[in-house]
C-alpha cells in the first residue's frame, strides 16, 4: 500500500462503476495529485450482461471479466473487503483475504458496491438454488447442467432422470429470462451427443411472481419474448411464486409440485447490506441517498453511483415525475460512472461539480443463439425489434460496452468462431475439486486385510461391569462406517466384548507375537512406565500384545493389542491416537467404557497436582527416561499409517470453505435418529452446566440459559447463532427471551431438524434456520452473537479471524459468546457489550467468549 502524504480517494468496489470511476479519476488527476485505493473482495471486474452467456458456452469464461490491476495502473487494488467506515475520523476498516484486518484514512470516498441477490426466506432456497450474479456462478450452473445430462443418459431409475432432467428458473427479468433462454439451447445442442436423452425428455420451469416478463422492453414485446419461450417448449407460469423448494422439490403457490436438481434463481438483486454498516443516509430500500450531482447527501466528501447509489432521474422529473429514479442497469452505470469521476476531482479542486442526466437510450435482450427482443429509443420515437435483427443489437451493445479493447476483441473472437465450430459441451465439474485425483494417487495403501488363522486358547473374557459392553464391528446404519464413540449408548444387554477377529497372542496382522520382537512381560514394563508418568498407581489394568496382564485386579481391563496403538498415542497424544488405535482393533477395553475413560483421562491430557501426563513428560528432565522407554517399547519411531476404516476424503487447507462442507457433511448429515439416540430430547452437542443433582437436560437447558444471560438478551434483541446444530440455543433464545433469532450451519440434516422442532413450537416468525458458512453472512448488524461449539471446527490458527468476523456482524451493542479453544488467540477488539468471564461447563472446552480471560 502507499504511504504517501497524499489525499487518498478510496473506491469501495471494483464492478462497472468502480472500475470505470477510478479509471476517470487516473485520467483527470495531474501526476501524484492523489493516491486512488480500489477496494475488492475478487481482483477482477464482471461484465455481468454476458453471464448469461458464459454459462452457455458461447463466450470463454476469462473474457467476461476484466482484471483490475491491468485497467486502472497507477491505483492501488487491494483484496479484500471494507467491513466498516468511520465516517467522523474518515478511516476504513479492511479485512483482507488472508491476515488481520487493519484501518486504512481517506479523504474522499467512492461508494460502488452494486447489489447482490435478492432473496426470500424460502425453505430450501439456500441450499438448492443458484445464482446469477458473478463468473463462479455461470460456470457452476454450466457444468451443473452438463452434470445432469450425464446423470440422465447413465441412470435407469426413472425418478432419478426426471429430477435431473427439470430445469426450474425463477424470475423474469433480464436475468431469468436470458438465462433459461442460452441453457435451453445448450442442453438442446448437448442432447445430440447423448444416446439416452433428447430435448423432448427435459422440461423447463420459469417462474415469475409479476405478471409479465422483461418488463424492461415493454408490454409488446415482453409477450413476445414469452410466446417465443413457450414455443421451445418452456413452461411459463405468471403471477405465482415458489412457496419451497426442500430437497429439490418445488412447490409453487399455483399448486404445481417438481422435482428438480437445478433450481435458478435470477428474482431481483438489492443493495449491499454492508452498507448499513458504513454509517451512511440509506434510502427506503437501503440504497445509498445521493443528490442529482452523485455526491451522498450530507457527506462533501462522498460520492456514490450504480445499483447500490439512489440516485434522482433528472430526465424524468423535469417530464413531471418527481419520484423518478435511476434504474440499476448496466446503460446508467457506466454514464454515472464518468460524471462521478469528474465531480470528484472537481470536488477535490474545489470546482462546482455536473449534474447526472441520462435519458433512456432503450433496453436489449438476447433470449439464446440467434434469437432476441430490442427497444431502441431515438428521441421521441421507439424502435421495437425481435428475432435475429434484435440479437444482433444485443450482441453489437453489449460487445462495444465490454470494458477494454482486450476484452471487446476477444469476446468478437469466441463470436467469430463459434459461427464455424460448433458448442463445447463439456462438463468441467471436477474443476471445483482439483486434487481429488491427486489425493486418491498419493494417499496411504490401505493395510492388507488380516488373514483368518486359528484362534489361540486364552482367558475367557470377564463379564461387562455394568452391563455396558462395546462393539466396533457396529457399523453407522445411514453411510455404513464404522463408529465407535456412540456404540456403547446404541448397544446395550450383556453382549460380550468383542474380540474383533485378532487372535490372541499375534498382533493385528496376524503375525504371532514372538516374531515381532516385542520384549517378554510387556504388561508389567508398560505398567511401570505408566505410573511413572503419571506420578500415582495405575488406574487401570492392562492387557499387553503378549497376553500378559499387571494392574490392579477388579479394575477395568485396557487391552494394548498391538504395540502400534503406543505409537500412534505418542504421535498424537490427544483424542486422535487412541481413537486411531481403537478404530485399527489395536486397542479395546474390558468393561464400562466411561469408567476407563475416567481413569486413563490423565494418560490423554494434561493434570493438575504431580501428575504432569504425556503432554508434560517431554518437558520435565526426570520424565524422558521413562519416554525414551516407552518409545523403545513402542516399536520403530515413524508413526503408523492411518487406520483404513478412517474416512479421509477432506481436502483444503484447515478452516477452508470447502473443507468445512465437507467435514461437517461427514460428521453431521448422517441422519438426525442417530444423534437423537446419543443426545437425547434435548439435542444440544458440546458442554453443558451442571448443578448437583441434575439431569442432562437440565444441565443443558441451563448452559443455554447461561449464554443468553452472558448475552444480556432482550424482547425483539437480533441474534446470530453461529453453528445452530439442531437449533437448540435459537429456541431458547426466542422462547425464554423473545429474541428474534438467524442460525447457520452447514448441515443439511441439522438445518431440517432445526426447522421441524420450530414449526413445531411455532416460532416461523422468531426464527430462521440457514444453511449457509458464517463468512456469508451480510444482513448484519446483529445485537448479540452466539457460536458454542465452533472450536473445534475453527482451529486455534484460525480464532482470531474467525472472532474478527463475528466482531464484524455485531451492532453497537453487540457482544459474542463463543466457544473458546485451549490456548486460542483473542480477537483484534472486544465488543462493546461485556460478558462474564467465568462459566462451569463439563467440557474441557471453557464456554467462555475468546477475548474473556478464562
Amino acid at each position: 500500500m502507499s504511504t504517501t502524504e497524499r489525499p487518498r480517494i478510496l473506491v469501495v468496489g471494483g464492478g462497472y462503476v468502480g472500475l470505470y470511476a477510478a479509471r476517470r479519476i487516473l485520467k483527470k488527476m495531474r501526476y501524484a495529485e492523489a493516491t486512488v485505493t480500489v477496494v475488492d473482495p475478487r481482483s477482477y471486474m464482471t461484465y455481468q450482461p454476458f453471464l448469461p452467456e458464459a454459462a452457455a458456452g458461447s463466450i470463454s469464461p476469462r473474457h467476461v471479466v476484466v482484471p483490475l490491476r491491468r485497467v486502472v495502473r497507477g491505483a492501488e487494488v487491494l483484496t479484500g473487503r471494507v467491513t466498516t467506515i468511520d465516517q467522523d475520523r474518515k478511516v476504513a476498516t479492511i479485512a483482507p483475504l488472508v491476515g488481520e484486518a487493519y484501518e486504512l484514512p481517506f479523504d474522499y470516498l467512492v461508494i460502488a458496491m452494486g447489489a447482490v441477490s435478492r432473496t426470500f426466506p424460502i425453505p430450501g432456497l439456500a441450499e438448492q438454488g443458484i445464482g446469477m450474479k458473478g463468473i463462479e456462478e455461470a460456470i457452476g450452473l454450466r457444468n451443473h447442467v452438463l452434470e445432469q445430462l450425464d446423470k440422465a443418459d447413465s441412470t435407469t431409475d426413472e425418478e432419478v432422470r426426471r429430477k435431473a432432467l427439470t430445469f426450474v428458473f425463477v424470475g423474469g427479468g433480464f436475468a431469468g429470462a436470458e438465462t433459461i433462454g442460452e441453457v435451453e439451447d445448450l442442453a438442446r445442442d448437448a442432447a445430440k451427443y447423448y444416446q439416452n436423452v433428447s430435448r423432448e425428455d427435459m422440461r423447463f420451469v420459469l417462474v415469475d411472481a409479476a405478471d409479465k416478463i422483461l418488463p424492461e422492453v415493454g408490454p409488446k414485446l415482453g409477450q413476445y419474448g414469452k410466446e417465443h419461450l413457450e414455443s421451445r417448449g418452456i413452461e411459463i407460469y405468471l403471477e405465482t411464486s415458489m412457496d419451497s423448494c426442500v430437497d429439490g422439490h418445488v412447490v409453487l403457490k399455483n399448486g404445481l409440485e417438481v422435482d428438480s436438481n437445478t433450481i435458478v434463481w435470477t428474482a431481483g438483486v438489492k443493495p449491499n447490506p454492508a452498507l448499513s454498516r458504513f454509517g451512511l443516509p440509506l434510502g427506503p430500500r437501503g440504497h445509498v441517498d445521493c443528490n442529482e450531482k452523485l455526491q451522498i447527501n450530507g457527506l462533501d466528501y462522498a460520492w456514490a453511483a450504480g445499483d447500490n447509489a439512489q440516485v434522482p432521474d433528472m430526465v424524468g422529473r423535469r417530464a413531471g415525475n418527481p419520484n423518478a429514479w435511476c434504474p440499476p442497469n448496466a446503460q446508467h452505470a457506466l454514464r454515472q460512472a464518468k460524471v462521478l469521476g469528474d465531480n470528484v476531482v472537481a470536488g477535490m479542486r474545489g470546482f462546482p461539480q455536473k449534474e447526472y442526466s441520462h435519458a433512456n437510450k432503450g433496453a436489449v435482450a438476447g433470449l439464446g443463439l440467434h434469437k432476441g427482443v430490442a427497444m431502441i429509443v431515438m428521441g421521441k420515437v421507439k424502435i421495437k425489434l425481435k428475432g435475429r435483427l434484435a440479437w444482433y443489437m444485443h450482441r453489437g451493445y453489449h460487445g462495444m460496452a465490454m470494458p477494454t479493447w482486450n476484452r471487446k476483441i476477444r469476446v468478437f473472437a469466441d463470436w467469430t468462431l463459434a459461427m464455424f465450430l460448433k458448442r463445447e459441451v463439456v462438463s468441467l465439474g471436477a474443476i471445483e475439486s482439483p486434487r481429488e485425483e491427486f489425493y486418491e494417487a498419493a494417499k496411504p495403501a490401505p493395510a492388507p486385510a488380516a488373514p483368518v488363522q486359528e484362534r489361540r486358547p486364552r482367558p475367557p473374557d470377564p463379564p461387562a461391569a455394568g452391563g455396558s459392553t462395546l462393539r466396533r464391528a457396529a457399523r453407522h446404519p445411514w453411510c455404513g462406517r464404522p463408529f465407535a464413540c456412540f456404540a456403547d449408548s446404541l448397544h446395550r444387554g450383556g453382549v460380550p466384548a468383542p474380540t474383533h477377529g485378532v487372535p490372541w497372542g499375534t498382533d493385528v496382522s496376524g503375525t504371532p507375537i514372538t516374531e515381532v520382537g516385542t520384549m517378554a512381560d510387556a504388561a508389567s514394563r508398560l505398567a511401570e512406565l505408566a505410573e511413572e508418568l503419571l506420578g500415582g498407581p495405575l488406574p487401570v489394568r492392562l492387557r499387553a500384545w503378549d497376553g500378559s496382564e499387571a494392574g490392579p485386579a477388579g479394575a477395568p481391563v485396557l487391552i494394548v493389542r498391538d504395540r502400534r496403538a503406543l505409537r500412534r498415542m505418542i504421535w498424537k497424544p490427544g483424542e486422535l491416537g487412541p481413537v486411531r488405535a481403537w478404530v485399527a482393533g489395536e486397542l479395546d477395553v474390558e468393561g464400562d467404557l466411561y469408567e476407563v475413560l475416567d481413569r486413563v483421562s490423565g494418560l490423554l491430557w494434561e493434570r493438575d497436582g504431580d501428575s504432569p501426563g504425556l503432554l508434560a513428560a517431554a518437558r520435565d528432565p526426570r520424565l524422558r527416561a521413562a519416554a525414551r522407554s516407552l518409545l523403545r517399547l513402542a516399536g520403530p519411531v515413524p508413526p503408523p499409517a492411518p487406520p483404513a476404516e478412517e474416512v479421509r476424503g477432506r481436502s483444503g487447507g484447515r478452516h477452508t470453505r470447502r473443507r468445512d462442507r465437507q467435514a461437517i457433511g461427514h460428521h453431521y448429515d448422517v441422519g438426525n435418529d442417530f444423534y437423537e439416540l446419543v443426545l437425547g430430547p434435548s439435542m444440544v452437542y458440546s458442554c453443558a452446566y451442571w448443578t448437583p443433582g441434575g439431569t442432562l437436560e437440565e444441565a443443558q437447558r441451563d448452559k443455554l440459559d447461561l449464554v443468553a444471560r452472558k448475552l444480556d438478551l432482550k424482547e425483539g434483541d437480533r441474534l446470530l447463532d453461529v453453528g445452530c446444530g439442531w437449533g437448540s440455543m435459537a429456541l431458547h433464545a426466542a422462547r425464554a427471551y423473545g429474541a428474534r433469532v438467524v442460525g447457520v450451519t452447514l448441515s443439511r440434516e441439522q438445518a431440517a431438524y432445526a426447522r421441524k422442532r420450530i414449526a413445531e413450537e411455532g416460532l416461523t416468525d422468531r426464527i430462521e434456520i440457514r444453511v449457509q458458512d458464517y463468512r456469508d453472512v451480510t444482513d448484519g448488524p446483529y445485537d448479540a452473537i452466539s457460536s458454542i461449539g465452533m472450536a473445534e471446527h475453527v482451529g486455534a490458527v484460525k480464532y482470531r479471524e474467525y472472532a474478527d468476523v463475528l466482531y464484524g456482524l455485531s451492532g453497537p451493542a453487540g457482544g459474542s459468546s463463543t466457544t473458546r479453544s485451549p490456548g486460542a488467540p483473542s480477537p483484534t477488539r472486544p465488543p462493546t457489550r461485556s460478558t462474564p468471564s467465568s462459566t462451569r461447563t463439563s467440557s474441557p472446552t471453557a464456554n467462555s467468549p475468546p477475548w474473556a480471560a478464562p
